[in-house]
């Protein structure tokens, strides 16, 4: 999973599923809802709640808008990438070559 930009609602929780998230260097995890009190903060709170430690999962919910590196030192993602497209294209080649 490649995250660019500002990520939050449905694309954190789908992107909470994936195995390996690589993140752009500029990316943030919207962590809080800006108008719809309590539905995005509950769906970020289980969706990290069931990828990272109970610890870390509320670490990145305090940070409200957590950057690249914040994510990354809890675990959520697995590198920060400058040109995160480039890399996750890469690693696809790299997966779709791998034996069966």
């Amino acid at each position: 999973c490649a995250l660019q930009g500002r990520v939050g609602g449905a694309w954190l929780r789908l992107s909470a599923c994936a195995h390996y998230r690589l993140m752009g260097t500029g990316a943030r995890l919207a962590l809080s809802s800006g108008g719809d009190a309590g539905a995005s903060d509950a769906g970020a709170r289980e969706a990290l709640s069931r990828a990272l430690h109970h610890a870390d999962a509320e670490t990145l919910l305090r940070a409200q808008l957590a950057t690249a590196a914040e994510a990354q030192a809890c675990g959520f993602a697995e590198a920060v990438e400058g040109d995160v497209e480039a890399q996750a294209l890469r690693l696809a080649g790299w997966l779709a070559a791998q034996p069966a």
